[in-house]
């Protein structure tokens, strides 16, 4: 599998985009109209008109893909300024063959400006058909598909900021199946902050405090799965415990940079398997979760991080993030599983916040108004709040 490439970063778009307010203020007119082509252009053209440094007017127009009857574009939304006898400048995410482009700047000849000018994001001159020019380009590329900064696969990844470089056919592919290994190294790769992509273990270690992660994944729907973008918190695991009188073991997690505690129900056997390595006990013979560790290591796989994604019809749902030599893969499995490998191989566990919302409680404060110590709460404030509730209230993890 061909793995996403960084194209263009946010600190080298940055720096163009500054050039390009510079070029486009010496050669605009105060009054003059930037028209930017829905929805491509949003992320480009919200960023250059902050740095063209001339009073300018705002409108857009949008295009339909290809007509069916007719295999002609068509205007679905077009300016409702004045544009005669004012400079226009139009600004695309990207221009191609050229067709969008050469229909757009005739159509805006029309409304009479005294001139129009062109700036796109990306200029793939290289795969022109009509010889329109380009005013003002931010970069001239070659590359295959790309997304990121307004340029999307499906509606996803125009918020990126920065433009990566994709196989267009495995993407899709990995769209049809409805995976999200290569759109989590997308966002990854980006580099989203404070919201940003999928990280390492060492990323996650590193990371500023207060940040959160956002991933991609497949939420069940009637019809079938929906890509949705879903927030990521990093825990840690406090501890396990049992609930009384039913003696079912619950492990706890709770929010690094936060003060929610997140009880998942689980099996004897998995809080055993979570307790000893808690404990710093190693078994007469390695376990169930010990061998998959070891076999992680022995393929060279790497366990990347853990997500609780769901809570659904009381159960819990995990997914692990694999890293091999075939490239990314996700596995869903319970969440008593996943976190039992993950205390093993030190990866980095996640909850969605959704699920934090729906099962989470607040930390309990001391009297000075500070979060109790995580190991304080699981001893006293967490007893009263199993207390408070049923096993049956969520299928064990």
């Amino acid at each position: 599998m061909a793995e996403p490439r960084l194209l263009y970063g946010r600190d080298e778009i940055a720096g163009r985009v500054n050039e390009l307010g510079e070029e486009l203020s010496d050669v605009l007119e105060d009054g003059s109209v930037v028209v930017g082509v829905l929805k491509g252009c949003l992320p480009f053209m919200a960023d250059l008109v902050r740095r063209i440094k001339r009073q300018l007017e705002i409108d857009f127009v949008a295009l339909s893909a290809f007509a069916p009857d007719s295999g002609r574009i068509r205007l679905t939304r077009d300016v409702i300024s004045d544009l005669s006898d004012r400079q226009v400048l139009l600004v695309e995410g990207v221009v191609d063959t050229g067709f969008r482009l050469d229909f757009l700047r005739r159509h805006l000849v029309d409304h009479a400006p005294t001139e129009v000018r062109t700036c796109t994001l990306l200029d793939r001159s290289d795969r022109r058909i009509l010889p329109v020019q380009v005013d003002h380009a931010g970069f001239v590329t070659d590359e295959g598909f790309v997304v990121g900064y307004g340029l999307d696969h499906h509606g996803m990844y125009r918020n990126l900021p920065a433009v990566v470089a994709v196989n267009l056919a495995e993407l899709e592919s990995e769209y049809d199946r409805g995976s999200s290994a290569m759109a989590n190294t997308i966002l990854s790769m980006a580099d989203r902050r404070p919201i940003t992509g999928s990280p390492d273990a060492a990323e996650a270690a590193s990371r500023v405090p207060g940040d959160q992660w956002v991933f991609l994944q497949t939420e069940a729907t009637a019809s079938g799965g929906k890509r949705v973008a879903s927030i990521m918190i990093e825990m840690r695991i406090v501890g396990v415990q049992e609930v009384l009188p039913s003696s079912t073991p619950v492990v706890l997690l709770r929010e690094i940079d936060g003060e929610r505690l997140l009880p998942i129900f689980i099996g004897v056997s998995e809080a055993t398997a979570i307790g000893l390595v808690l404990t710093g006990q190693a078994p007469p013979r390695p376990m169930t979760h010990d061998l998959v560790a070891l076999l992680l290591d022995a393929y060279s796989i790497q366990l990347r991080m853990v997500h609780v994604t769901e809570l659904r019809d009381r159960t819990f749902f995990a997914d692990l993030h694999l890293r091999g030599s075939n490239g990314d893969e996700v596995v869903s499995c319970r969440p008593s599983d996943a976190i039992a490998i993950a205390i093993r191989t030190d990866t980095p566990i996640f909850a969605a916040e959704k699920v934090l919302d729906e099962a989470g409680y607040m930390a309990p404060l001391d009297e000075n108004g500070q979060a109790v110590p995580a190991a304080e709460a699981q001893v006293e404030e967490f007893r009263e709040f199993l207390d408070s509730v049923n096993p049956e209230d969520f299928v064990g993890g």
